[in-house]
């Protein structure tokens, strides 16, 4: 449970704070700007959760999701 919370807090974190309104204009205009925006919510995962080096195939896999999510919508 205290991984799924440290993840919902990376995710409010990237989405509200570090999604500033160039970051915002540029996901929403091109595939570059919506890959550094999961850039950024992959680097804060990382940055919140211990061992987080360890477990690169899961921030490429949340890079990916959350890349894939954003660009459905």
């Amino acid at each position: 449970m205290e991984k799924v919370a440290t993840l919902l807090l990376a995710h409010l974190i990237a989405d509200f704070p570090l999604q500033t309104n160039w970051v915002y204009r540029l996901k929403t205009s091109s595939r570059y700007g919506l890959a550094l925006h999961a850039a950024i919510h992959a680097a804060v995962s990382m940055a919140l959760v211990r061992d987080s080096l360890r477990l690169w195939p899961y921030w490429l896999a949340l890079f990916a999701a959350h890349f894939s999510i954003d660009w459905g919508k």
